[in-house]
């Protein structure tokens, strides 16, 4: 594979310098990519991506992985490449009930809060891109209905929310000292979103009392979209804020997921 790798990659970018050359969407093998990344070294062999997937129950996973290919990336000399999560969904095993149970996830609102969660999570991870696996009608999407993909699933929402901060063009920093509560925000010169939601690897949970502290926002009209059984990023309050540390007060069940767009009020 090596072998091949070089040769495509050198005559792809000989033929298309402008294009992004790179691979090998790494399955699974750390101590195989490693290899792979120090060999490529050793050719001085271009790459412009590196690909990898994981798939696993939580976001945190995730997160420790793309540090992890991005210390390798580093290592090898290839610092400058883009760490692209090429594949990834909710599943708890492969065969049997697991892998039934997984399937039933992905397609429900347990599904759409790891959705949500995963995008929050890396959000202020080491990878530049995310590629869910995946958008077609099939056994593993959340997104539509397989027969009927007109049909949405509780899974096509998040990346409609995740839109409205990707829009703003400004990342925010965003915290929570919640391991259940997964945020990530955005911004322009007079609109602020924030994405929040409730999600941990379990089929019952208590809700969680959220306090949003919008420092700094001033006089603000503050719209809150849901994501849950009854609604499909459906508006379900409005507030007027004054002051300069408003703070928003929020229930946040479980597997709810929340779109907060906080706005000027002029």
């Amino acid at each position: 594979f090596f072998d091949l790798y070089e040769m495509a990659a050198r005559h792809l970018k000989g033929c298309f310098p402008n294009l992004k050359i790179g691979g090998p969407a790494l399955a699974g093998n750390e101590e195989w990519a490693e290899d792979f990344l120090c060999a490529m070294q050793a050719r001085n062999v271009p790459m412009d991506f590196f690909s990898w997937h994981i798939y696993c129950v939580e976001p945190e996973p995730m997160v420790q992985k793309a540090y992890r290919m991005r210390a390798l990336m580093e290592k090898y000399g290839y610092g400058h490449a883009e760490s692209i999560l090429n594949e990834w969904n909710y599943v708890k095993g492969w065969d049997g009930e697991t892998a039934l149970y997984s399937h039933k996830v992905q397609k429900n609102l347990k599904g759409s809060s790891f959705i949500a969660g995963t995008m929050c999570a890396n959000q202020y991870a080491p990878v530049e891109m995310l590629m869910y696996y995946d958008a077609r009608p099939g056994g593993m999407t959340g997104l539509w209905e397989t027969d009927n993909p007109h049909n949405l699933l509780k899974g096509y929402w998040p990346f409609r929310m995740f839109n409205t901060l990707y829009r703003l063009g400004t990342a925010v920093e965003a915290e929570c000292d919640c391991g259940e509560i997964y945020v990530c925000a955005a911004k322009n010169n007079t609109e602020r979103a924030v994405l929040l939601t409730h999600f941990a690897d379990t089929d019952e949970g208590d809700a969680k009392e959220i306090a949003l502290s919008l420092t700094g926002c001033g006089n603000v009209k503050v719209k809150i979209e849901t994501l849950d059984d009854s609604h499909d990023m459906s508006a379900t309050r409005e507030e007027i804020f004054t002051g300069d540390d408003p703070v928003l007060y929020l229930t946040l069940p479980l597997f709810t997921t929340l779109l907060v767009t906080i706005t000027d009020n002029h």
